[in-house]
């Protein structure tokens, strides 16, 4: 059976496309979720009319699809905050839906299984996702991984506990300082002494 398919199937066709499919793919699977249209339900010029009718569309979806490339890579980087464990490492991994959320977050309303990635990512940093938008349209965006608020609050803790600890062992290490003898004060007392014994030797001679 010929169909006009209404959305680009992977494997198939795009939006737009006459295509020639089994009967019972286009019957049980195609039709009845809207996804194509037979190429026989009407005549050849009412067939040629949707057909321009979903052309027209494709443009349009094809241009909002470019003006959403050029917003995310004007955006720049876009920052997932994510829990650490031990010795900072991700707890998990972030897949392509916590991205999509993220996108979310900031305006960008992305299907996840747009965002193309063969393996999960699964440590602190920046890292390049692809975005496949349409077979023709694509793009890549900055994912930057971070530690979200409680765990950067835990590795502050750390980083302080140790520099306090840091400061306690240089102190221990530290010469401890002598006392110095205080000079003037001995040759005072040795002054003070001897004008007593002379005055002393003075008294008995007058006695």
């Amino acid at each position: 059976m010929k169909v006009i398919l209404r959305k680009n199937i992977l494997g198939l066709g795009d939006f737009g496309e006459i295509k020639e499919v089994a009967n019972g793919y286009a019957r049980n699977y195609l039709l009845p979720r809207n996804i194509a249209v037979s190429a026989y339900a009407g005549t050849s010029k009412a067939i040629e009319h949707q057909r321009k009718v979903l052309e027209r569309n494709k443009c349009k979806r094809e241009d909002s699809m470019k003006d959403l490339v050029k917003r995310l890579e004007e955006f720049g980087v876009f920052e997932v905050a994510v829990r650490l464990g031990k010795d900072n490492k991700i707890f998990g991994s972030v897949n392509n839906i916590k991205i999509s959320e993220t996108l979310a977050s900031k305006n960008f309303i992305i299907d996840r299984r747009k965002i193309i990635m063969h393996e999960n990512l699964r440590t602190l940093g920046l890292h390049t996702v692809k975005i496949q938008l349409l077979s023709n349209v694509n793009t890549s965006i900055k994912i930057d991984i971070v530690p979200d608020a409680l765990s950067l609050k835990k590795m502050n803790e750390i980083k302080e506990d140790e520099e306090k600890r840091k400061k306690r062992a240089s102190k221990k290490l530290e010469p401890k300082e002598c006392a110095t003898p205080d000079i003037s004060d001995t040759t005072q007392t040795d002054t003070k002494e001897k004008v007593e014994e002379k005055k002393s030797e003075v008294d008995n001679k007058t006695k």
